[in-house]
């Protein structure tokens, strides 16, 4: 769920259909939730501080919270979710990093950690072909 989080890249696309309005929009809607998994991955070092199951139950608390702005048709709403999104992605990428880190053998680690950004480019792939 994580990686296609990462990837998600057509409610803008959606939108921009129904309610006709300028194409960067959809270029703005789609950039706040890069912007939010580049700040969630970045702070989720503070926040684990919290504790591991804490985060992961915060992270995805905000995926069911980003849902709420984006079901209204207005772009401004719609960029917050997003943004919300993205923000709640980075941190269940760094959070089951973490998790995947601490509970897999050490001599399994390379492929496990490779598992990861391949589920991510995985997600990316296949969220923009649908």
């Amino acid at each position: 769920m994580g990686f296609a989080l990462a990837g998600y890249n057509a409610s803008g696309i959606l939108l921009e259909e129904k309610k006709p309005w300028e194409h960067i929009f959809t270029v703005i809607i789609t950039a706040a939730g890069i912007l939010g998994l580049m700040i969630g991955a970045l702070v989720t070092s503070r926040i684990i501080e919290i504790g591991r199951w804490r985060a992961a139950l915060l992270a995805n608390s905000l995926v069911i919270l980003s849902c709420v702005p984006m079901m209204f048709l207005n772009v401004y709403t719609h960029i917050l979710g997003r943004l919300l999104l993205g923000f709640a992605g980075g941190m269940n990428i760094v959070v089951c990093a973490i998790f995947m880190a601490e509970t897999v053998p050490a001599d399994k680690i390379g492929a496990t950690a490779t598992s990861i950004n391949f589920g991510i480019v995985t997600g990316l792939l296949l969220t923009t072909l649908i």
